[in-house]
């Protein structure tokens, strides 16, 4: 009987598991799973569900990975499991359940009863998550597993140089990382980034909603100089690639500083006003530590903030220390490690 099932829904579930799924697979344990969902039933994602699906399977695939294809819409694949392990809410089943978290951004809907409360247990990040969470569901401290590689060294060169050749070797590297929707920055500071290709090589990696679902706000971006690429890629070569991170409300923004990139945030009106955060939580707080740009068609004040970073890269190191070490407990690429402990511990007491 299937023991173990991961339940991928979009390719940045698969990096969220990757390392933890492995570290339990070498430990021989059988019936260990990867499952590609398509997702239906709702009416935003439908139009493009059948594309959406067959690109996350072709990932899979080019990345040479073993996973149960699309099981059925009443979910009876995961009945066959005795854990199913996924990170965020929708799956409604008798099976036991665990989440990975998969963002420290919107705290609001990331942290909320909505997001928390189906789960039996969740594996956090630290304290700041654990505190969160806690408020619904047991929790358990491992880390960030997505984040092994990049701590234990091992983030895969060769995918990371067939970014590398894409660039100008004699200029330095932006990668913006933008979120979508009401809080994201693509729809005013376009022009911007824009403008920034000349001096620099620029990297906009997507969120997958903002490249399935707001292709007009995608089109505005100058796709002949900026390199455009989509939630299949590893976001930790991009990190490796890049001299300085800019972005917004993404979760990218605070892995960003636990990485220990200099990182420029981007201010969006449109968070005043918005359910997915507020002022007290931690994305929004955390911001103010570091250089921020909240005039969206000045691109003086962004090249300025850009060449600060790039000229001074140790600047704000004690400060990306100190206001991620809430956030995230460790940085010894033990975290996979941590986190298959805890999934096989609730397996032989749980289920």
């Amino acid at each position: 009987m299937p023991n173990i099932g991961f339940l991928i829904r979009s390719p940045h579930d698969y990096f969220v598991y990757k390392n933890t799924y492995h570290n339990i697979i070498n430990r021989g344990i059988d019936g260990v799973n990867l499952i590609v969902k398509r997702i239906h039933s709702i009416p935003i994602v439908e139009p493009y569900a059948d594309k959406f699906y067959e690109y996350i399977c072709n990932m899979m695939d080019s990345r040479k990975e073993l996973y149960i294809h699309d099981p059925n819409p009443e979910w009876t694949i995961e009945g066959d499991h005795k854990i199913i392990i996924y990170n965020n809410n929708g799956v409604f089943c008798s099976t036991k359940k665990i989440r990975m978290l998969y963002s420290h951004a919107k705290e609001n809907w990331t942290f909320g009863s909505l997001a928390c409360g189906e789960y039996d247990l969740i594996l956090t990040y630290g304290q700041r998550s654990t505190e969160l969470c806690g408020r619904y569901k047991p929790t358990c401290i491992v880390g960030h597993p997505k984040y092994d590689d990049w701590f234990n060294g091992s983030v895969n060169v060769e995918e990371t140089e067939s970014y590398r050749k894409l660039l100008d070797p004699n200029k330095k590297t932006v990668l913006y990382v933008p979120t979508w929707g009401e809080i994201g920055s693509t729809e005013t500071y376009y022009n911007s980034i824009n403008s920034l290709t000349e001096k620099y090589n620029v990297i906009l990696k997507c969120h997958d909603s903002l490249y399935w679902r707001e292709p007009d706000n995608l089109a505005r971006f100058d796709s002949k100089n900026i390199i455009i690429l989509n939630g299949s890629s590893d976001i930790q070569c991009l990190f490796k690639l890049a001299d300085v991170v800019i972005g917004d409300n993404s979760g990218a923004m605070m892995e960003s500083i636990y990485l220990d990139k200099p990182t420029i945030f981007l201010e969006v009106s449109a968070v005043a006003g918005s359910g997915l955060t507020s002022g007290g939580s931690t994305e929004q707080t955390c911001r103010s530590n570091f250089l921020m740009v909240d005039k969206p068609t000045d691109i003086d004040m962004l090249n300025s903030a850009i060449e600060r970073s790039i000229n001074n890269a140790g600047e704000f190191k004690q400060k990306r220390l100190e206001v991620t070490t809430n956030m995230y407990e460790y940085r010894d690429g033990r975290c996979s490690n941590r986190a298959a402990n805890a999934i096989i511990k609730f397996l032989e007491e749980k289920c």
